[in-house]
């Protein structure tokens, strides 16, 4: 007993002489939470179970005391229940039990505020507050089983070791070029968004400050409360214009580059404030601490930087970065996170500088986003937000004076920020709704800050009654904004245009736009045989825009990245997939000189928002005819890959688009043809039931028939119910019909036939007939709402609605064509119809022939004539059906 009680008292004197050393170094090096944990661990004992240790968690503030807590030594190992042992006194089972309720109460509300399309910090604090003092952590027992204070300390390790790797990953996905490349808009925005509110919560804050508390220091943090509450968080406002499908658009990149500034000056406040507090004891530390953040970030700029774009130039184009490459990066957020630690400029805003430094995106910043984001965002940054959570306590809200104070610094904030935003963005004569969303989107609050009011907690700048109101307001301020801007904001309103921008109602003299989507180079010769069939020349010239659509990897911000095929290098970082594109396209601009402009641009966003790029660009350009590639791809060993994401895509443009769209279904068969001179001959089947899709089919094959090497088969299908039709769409469809006739009445490459169909069998059989012939190419429109056979028996048995019935069943792998499938719907979506309707370009011109029925009907049978206009021979081939 006597050797028990001398061997305490040995170790209680040995562990305070060590804790007065260490609090005497710490006095000499700025506080860190690492430096105080690590501090924590060396005192601990893991030999001896029953001794207590007094550890002493010292931060280095302005008049702040040392906080003394008493508690068992740490023990790691649990022996196991089967021998007595309770798991939950021991470390590791501890914090196990600790992230599991944090993962699955943080997921419980996202899944359950997902309707809402909230953010997931909101879920992530809300599932803190239930577990911290609000709610569970009212009991005595939860509290001490679940949440003791010998865990508090390896919980916020865990939880500060994810922020500083989150932190890394927010720089790594940010692009410091955008804040070069903003332009006075968004530079006008930003400042006007930071200085309106700043001006306001001061004049407030000055006029009402001695509601709050009394210390001196807090006329400091009321400074800058003032200056963080008009800060709009980057890391919240992304995932929030991806909830809301905006992330592509001009409202969202606008946004993101003023978020950017917005985050910089945050992060610049935070390091001002320990700059600030620093000179708060002398004049010499307060130097010595600008000096070394100026160092620090140095080093990081001029010596880490150009290891990383060495790193990049050593990966062989195509390959991955190399894992070494990526270890050493990896224990370098260490290093760096360490040394800011120990300046006093905390981990994570070194961290933040590091992974500036690193180039976003492929190959590097693509690897390390991939290696690290998954375990980051999904467990270890919930962690933090839900630290922040179990630190809110609604019952320790008391003062009314407080909280009147602090809601009216939210709301004056809150008030600045939608001013300071809507005003210069009606300058710029910016649509009221997009200016007024715009302003909503400036108000998310989150990451940056929840770490500052963490740090003003741990500085005793602020009381638990403060802190709670304060995450309490911003977490009410992020949830309002998804709700508001959904209310007010309909991005796909501004696709709807005046006018018509269609081929049927282009005139054939003027200039046509094409716009073709690109996922793979797998899809370009398709594509260019379409454009070789279209037939440009000096009187109707192609304007192509091919647009590469790669899936956005390694960074947050979507880029759209224009390229000048007239200089010789039109290189752009993460761009690289798109060189032999371009130069596809350059070379068919090569070979129609004078006729034929390629402006090609290359799309890197998530494929969730990446329509809006195609149809932002398509509304811009004023494109008339837009070509993007089916959902199902060949396989090499046969069969189709279907692809969800490109299939959404689709779906997203045809419900938007502001022009015609072309589904083009390739079978990756060549389908070249020549003729015994060696001249390229290309086939091309169209298939006309009639309606506005059918027309603008009819119309774009009518420019095709120009072309010297396309030959043009015509279909016309009647059904017994069509022939009594006397609607204007069916008035409409014989004068396209007339006009195609008059057209082409000379042009020996031209056939045109009718057929008489009297259900969905014989409209299969009919079309099976023809695309077992040597076609090239097929068009057909894609919607027949008057054709009462193909709508009521043949639209159930679509596997791909979106391509109507007859193009889902050409796309059918049971038929055995091997030729490409056009399948064309006409622009659907005009704003308010002129008292003119703008009418199609044939209506002028006097019809052709009299007769609207070339079919001959034999009993039950169906005959197809097929009429060369041009001479006068007249053939007649019968299929029976």
């Amino acid at each position: 007993m006597v050797n028990g009680e001398h061997s305490f008292s040995s170790n209680l004197w040995s562990s305070s002489l060590f804790l007065k050393l260490s609090s005497f170094f710490i006095s000499l090096v700025p506080c860190s939470t690492l430096a105080t944990t690590i501090l924590c661990f060396l005192l601990s004992d893991n030999q001896s179970s029953s001794s207590v240790v007094v550890v002493a968690v010292v931060f280095h503030a302005m008049n702040t005391q040392p906080e003394q807590v008493c508690y068992q030594p740490p023990k790691m190992y649990t022996l196991g229940v089967w021998l007595g042992d309770n798991p939950l006194n021991y470390s590791l089972p501890l914090l196990t039990l600790q992230l599991f309720l944090v993962f699955t109460t943080t997921r419980f509300f996202c899944y359950i505020l997902r309707p809402l399309k909230q953010p997931r910090v909101v879920s992530e604090i809300l599932g803190g507050i239930v577990l911290g003092p609000s709610f569970l952590g009212r009991s005595e027992t939860f509290r001490r089983i679940v949440f003791p204070p010998r865990g508090t300390v390896v919980l916020n390790t865990v939880g500060m070791f994810g922020l500083m790797y989150c932190v890394f990953l927010i720089g790594v996905k940010m692009d410091p070029g955008l804040m070069r490349k903003s332009g006075r808009k968004a530079l006008l925005i930003g400042m006007a968004g930071m200085i309106l509110p700043l001006i306001m919560v001061t004049f407030i804050s000055l006029s009402l400050g001695q509601f709050l508390l009394k210390e001196p220091q807090n006329a400091l943090m009321l400074s800058f409360l003032a200056a963080l509450l008009p800060i709009t968080s980057f890391a919240v406002l992304i995932p929030i214009l991806c909830e809301l499908r905006l992330l592509n658009s001009d409202l969202g990149r606008l946004a993101t580059t003023t978020s950017i500034l917005s985050d910089i000056w945050g992060w610049f406040l935070m390091v001002l404030f320990i700059v600030l507090q620093a000179s708060s004891s002398s004049p010499a530390k307060s130097a010595w601490a600008l000096f070394s953040v100026v160092a620090l970030v140095s080093s990081i700029v001029f010596v880490i930087r150009p290891m990383t774009l060495w790193i990049v130039s050593q990966t062989p184009k195509g390959r991955p970065v190399a894992e070494i490459y990526i270890l050493f990066i990896l224990v370098l957020v260490l290093v760096i996170g360490f040394f800011s630690d120990m300046i006093g400029a905390n981990s994570f805003n070194g961290a933040l500088v590091l992974g500036l430094a690193i180039p976003d995106g492929p190959p590097l910043g693509d690897a390390l986003v991939d290696k690290l984001d998954c375990i980051i965002s999904g467990l270890l940054l919930p962690l933090y937000y839900a630290m922040s959570g179990l630190k809110t306590d609604v019952f320790a809200i008391h003062d009314l004076k407080t909280w009147t104070f602090l809601q009216i610094i939210f709301i004056t904030s809150c008030l600045g920020k939608l001013l300071g935003t809507l005003l210069p963005s009606l300058y710029y004569k910016m649509p009221f709704h997009d200016a007024f969303s715009l302003s909503l989107l400036m108000n998310s609050k989150g990451l940056v800050e929840v770490i500052t009011f963490n740090l003003w907690k741990d500085l005793k700048l602020l009381d638990d009654q403060s802190f709670t109101i304060l995450v309490l307001s911003t977490v009410t301020t992020t949830a309002a904004v998804t709700p508001l801007m959904r209310f007010f904001y309909e991005p796909s309103k501004k696709y709807v245009v005046h006018g018509r921008r269609t081929i049927e109602h282009s005139r054939p003299e003027t200039e046509i736009t094409i716009l073709t989507c690109v996922h793979t180079q797998s899809n370009v010769p398709s594509l260019i045989k379409i454009l070789e069939a279209s037939h440009p020349t000096p009187e109707s010239p192609i304007l192509v825009y091919p647009i590469h659509l790669i899936q956005l990897v390694g960074r947050s911000i979507p880029l759209i990245v224009p390229h000048d095929l007239s200089r010789p290098s039109f290189k752009t970082r993460g761009t690289n997939q798109s060189e032999p594109i371009i130069n596809a396209f350059r070379i068919f601009q090569e070979r129609h000189e004078d006729v034929v402009s390629v402006h090609p641009f290359t799309s890197i966003s998530p494929s969730a928002t990446m329509h809006e790029d195609v149809l932002s660009l398509a509304l811009h350009k004023k494109v008339t005819f837009m070509i993007i590639p089916f959902h199902k791809q060949p396989l090499v060993g046969g069969g189709m890959e279907h692809n969800n994401a490109i299939e959404t895509m689709n779906r997203n443009i045809l419900s938007n688009a502001p022009c015609s769209v072309g589904i083009l279904i390739d079978h990756a068969v060549e389908g070249n043809m020549y003729t015994q001179s060696g001249q390229l001959l290309y086939r091309i089947g169209v298939f006309f039931f009639g309606g506005d899709d059918d027309r603008e089919a009819l119309a774009y094959a009518g420019r095709m028939a120009i072309h010297p090497c396309v030959s043009i088969t015509i279909v016309r299908y009647f059904s017994p119910d069509s022939i009594k039709d006397q609607s204007k769409a069916r008035r409409l469809d014989e004068e396209a019909i007339s006009y195609f006739k008059a057209k082409n009445m000379r042009n020996n490459r031209v056939s045109y036939g009718e057929s008489m169909v009297k259900d969905s069998e014989q409209i299969v059989k009919a079309i099976s007939s023809i695309t077992s012939e040597n076609y090239d190419l097929l068009m057909v429109g894609m919607r027949h709402e008057r054709c009462a056979l193909l709508s009521a028996e043949l639209a159930g048995w679509s596997e791909c609605p979106e391509l109507g019935v007859i193009g889902d069943l050409l796309a059918s792998k049971d038929l055995s064509s091997t030729a490409l499938v056009l399948v064309i719907r006409q622009q659907a979506h005009v704003r308010s119809k002129p008292k003119q309707e703008q009418a199609p370009f044939y209506n002028i011109i006097q019809p052709y022939g009299a007769s609207n029925s070339g079919y001959e009907a034999q009993g039950d049978d169906a005959s197809i004539r097929y009429s060369s206009r041009s001479s006068s021979r007249s053939s007649t081939r019968s299929y029976k059906y």
